[in-house]
């Protein structure tokens, strides 16, 4: 015997009813939902298995065998992603539907995905750090290698170009990427300009030398990356010899304390002394407040709440331009992006 709905809403209470179907909705299917669909997806890409999918349907078992993983968990989360309409399946091979293609084959997609598990760790530590349990950059700290490698990934269709349209128009000839990643910019910038140079530098020697390998494998002559501390460029006379433009992506927020600032002062100003009269392209997000952003929340939210997370603090625009001029910069032009809530700023 099965129930009927006119029954059990009898039972339960019409009311009851009412607003456990608005809990599933907005509480199951808004919340909880892309939070096991983000990890089963970032869990089949590490393991190479979306990637694989992108030449053609795959039995889960099949490449399972091949590549020593358990079938039956394979299984299990394909399903799943098939369920939420990442994954298609036609008899026993699984393909890509389109919310998937655009994970796999989309910079912003991917860079997004590699960007979110890099903030893995501190959203799984969320609790210990609001408890004083545990600190950022002590017992909590992010996966450096896929915040640089999403971040590159998530700005190369967007950013990127503007840039490189600004750096074209000077007509430069070796530009530096400050904090750079694996190169990924500076690989873009020199294949779409002829004839430019690049030069890199990076805390990260994961990312660094990822990038390295990346260039071998490309036969790139015309960018070469190091390994170190834009707070010490004075020191890197040798690497930055030449240099006549300097740019750098969602960095310098990296080094706001929203307390004055020292770091990111200290950082500008030793640019300035090492690179006298270089411009500078510098790309920021730009703070919107928390009423700005209930209006129109998009990734923002997200952006700003791990930013936050993480001891990072992007400024608003009128702090980023009290900044640029307490650094001593003489010239300050600005390149408003109002929906992506970034600005491009030109400094000289």
């Amino acid at each position: 015997m099965s129930l009927s709905g006119l029954s059990i809403a009898n039972t339960v209470g019409w009311g009851k009813l009412l607003r456990m179907r608005k809990a599933k909705k907005e509480v199951w299917e808004q919340l909880i939902s892309p939070h096991f669909t983000l990890r089963c997806v970032q869990t089949l890409l590490h393991a190479g298995f979306l990637d694989a999918l992108r030449a053609g349907p795959q039995s889960a078992e099949e490449y399972a065998g091949k590549n020593n993983l358990d079938p039956k968990l394979l299984r299990a989360l394909c399903e799943a992603l098939y369920a939420r309409k990442i994954l298609t399946l036609d008899g026993e091979r699984f393909g890509l539907d389109e919310t998937g293609r655009l994970i796999v084959e989309t910079n912003v997609g991917r860079g997004w995905i590699d960007l979110a598990y890099g903030y893995e760790p501190v959203l799984y530590n969320l609790e210990p750090l609001l408890r004083k349990e545990a600190f950022y950059g002590q017992e909590v700290v992010r996966h450096g290698d896929y915040v640089g490698t999403g971040s590159g990934l998530a700005s190369v269709d967007f950013y990127f170009p503007l840039v490189a349209r600004f750096i074209a128009a000077g007509k430069r000839r070796k530009v530096l990427d400050i904090g750079c990643g694996d190169g990924t910019f500076l690989r873009y910038l020199c294949s779409t300009v002829p004839g430019l140079e690049g030069v890199g530098i990076d805390l990260s020697p994961n990312a660094v030398e990822a990038g390295r390998r990346t260039n071998a494998q490309e036969k790139r002559n015309d960018v070469r990356l190091y390994v170190g501390d834009a707070m010490d460029i004075g020191k890197l006379k040798q690497e930055i010899a030449g240099v006549d433009c300097a740019a750098t992506f969602f960095v310098l927020h990296e080094l706001c304390d929203n307390n004055g600032n020292q770091r990111t002062l200290k950082f500008l100003r030793s640019f300035r002394e090492a690179l006298p009269g270089v411009p500078f392209h510098v790309v920021e997000t730009i703070r919107p407040t928390a009423q700005e952003m209930r209006k129109r929340p998009g990734p923002a939210v997200e952006y700003f709440l791990f930013h936050d997370l993480s001891k990072q603090h992007p400024l608003s625009r009128a702090q980023w331009r009290k900044l640029y001029q307490s650094a001593g910069f003489q010239s300050i032009e600005e390149d408003y992006i109002a929906g992506a809530r970034t600005s491009i700023y030109t400094l000289g």
